[in-house]
């Protein structure tokens, strides 16, 4: 689906953040929006992500996302979950369209405005981490998922670099094969409970070895290798592939179909399209058969 960055602001300090580095108060106007929906409507997905910083501080959240519900997009919220309680008791009353929250808990400690979007909205809600040391717990995860009777399955990425500073925390490719290890057994320590991951893009076909590609296909998990424009849609009228691409962005005022725009963002990746983030990478059979992206592109060398 594509994305809203409906604002850069943020109530939480999260060290990985793609858009650490962005200050902009520049938010999405509702009229802005209006004038988006009909490119959003051209994307097969039906749906749209509000995303941020935190899209709930966004003066306009609420009419931005019943605009989108009367235009019959499916709406997918990503938050910290630290919602303004007034904003959330007025998103209890939503009666129709479909949204639902992916909540962002890539960290153990969980703030009380988070327990109360649970209580109010927890059918509505999936949870979802991003993996930004190679040691990190994720087990809570599973905990509240179970003690809260959230949806049954979670959304798992990688930090990576905004390029070029590359500032914001980040994985190297170098920790994958210990990352990997540690991380393949909280996922199946969570299929043997009922609770699926979803895998966000990022990843290399080799992060995982044979046998754990294969436990995933023995138990219906879908893994797969992409890297393409997602895109994110930008308050300053802009679009880029994804947020650790955010300078290779295009206009999107000239732009007023779906077509022209992915191809538009596809040829500023072209130049990173053939290689892979290991050395290892050249030759590679999945990378050459379409299989394997070779990586996130913002870890490749850009020249």
């Amino acid at each position: 689906m594509p994305n809203l960055v409906l604002t850069y602001l943020c109530n939480n300090q999260c060290p990985y953040c793609f858009a650490e580095s962005r200050q902009e108060r520049h938010q999405f106007s509702l009229e802005q929006v209006r004038h988006l929906v009909p490119l959003l409507k051209q994307v097969n997905s039906g749906g749209v992500n509000l995303v941020g910083g935190e899209p709930t501080l966004n003066r306009s959240f609420l009419p931005i996302l019943e605009l989108l519900l009367t235009e019959g997009l499916q709406v997918n919220i990503f938050t910290g979950g630290r919602i303004p309680p007034g904003l959330l008791d007025s998103l209890q009353l939503i009666q129709e369209g479909s949204f639902t929250f992916c909540v962002n808990r890539s960290t153990g400690p969980i703030a009380a405005e988070t327990i109360r979007l649970y209580h109010k909205m927890g059918y509505r809600v999936h949870l979802a981490a991003t993996v930004f040391q190679s040691d990190q717990s994720l087990h809570h995860l599973l905990d509240e998922i179970t003690a809260y009777n959230l949806e049954r399955h979670y959304r798992l990425g990688l930090a990576l670099p905004v390029w070029p500073d590359r500032r914001n925390t980040h994985l190297d490719p170098t920790e994958y094969r210990v990352l990997a290890a540690h991380l393949f057994e909280f996922i199946r320590t969570g299929v043997d409970s009922g609770i699926r991951p979803l895998f966000d893009c990022g990843f290399p076909y080799c992060f995982f070895d044979a046998e754990q590609r294969k436990f995933f296909q023995d138990n219906g998990i879908d893994f797969s290798s992409h890297c393409g424009p997602i895109p994110d849609f930008c308050p300053d009228s802009s679009a880029i592939p994804c947020f650790p691409l955010r300078d290779l962005g295009v206009a999107v005022a000239q732009l007023t179909r779906w077509d022209e725009l992915k191809a538009a963002l596809e040829g500023r990746l072209t130049r990173v399209r053939e290689r892979g983030i290991f050395a290892r990478c050249t030759g590679c059979r999945e990378l050459l058969e379409g299989k394997c992206s070779g990586g996130c592109a913002a870890l490749k060398t850009m020249s």
